[in-house]
């Protein structure tokens, strides 16, 4: 009877200290989303702002790029057009479509500024 006794309260103790330790996790290490400013920032290099300035994209010439037929998938989000053509497959994302600007979807989106970084830039987005 004893050892039922002391195994009940190890248990109980145990479980609360799981809760306590879980709880103060959360209140003192809230998950922090990213601004918006926060999500599109991305830091450009040299040779990619020669890129920029080379390539100049509209919405006429961006559609272009859908990932269909062959050709690549490029999106334009906060004015860089961006290659995913390795990532989307047909020019297609969850639901979204390649030769856009997709910068408020990315906004609506759980993707944040390290995203950006890992994407290839081919040029600037202008909508003339």
């Amino acid at each position: 009877m004893m050892n039922k006794n002391v195994f009940g309260k190890a248990l109980f103790i145990t479980v609360a200290l799981i809760l306590l330790l879980t709880a103060g996790y959360y209140l003192f290490y809230p998950k922090t989303e990213e601004s918006d400013a926060e999500k599109l920032t991305r830091v450009i290099s040299p040779e990619e702002q020669l890129i920029m300035e080379e390539n100049v994209f509209s919405k006429e010439t961006l559609v272009q790029y859908n990932g269909k037929n062959g050709m690549n998938a490029y999106i334009a989000i906060n004015g860089i057009v961006y290659d995913v053509s390795k990532k989307w497959k047909n020019g297609e994302h969850h639901g979204l479509e390649a030769g856009k600007d997709l910068t408020k979807e990315f906004l609506e989106s759980s993707h944040g500024h390290s995203t950006l970084a890992k994407l290839k830039i081919v040029g600037q987005y202008r909508e003339e």
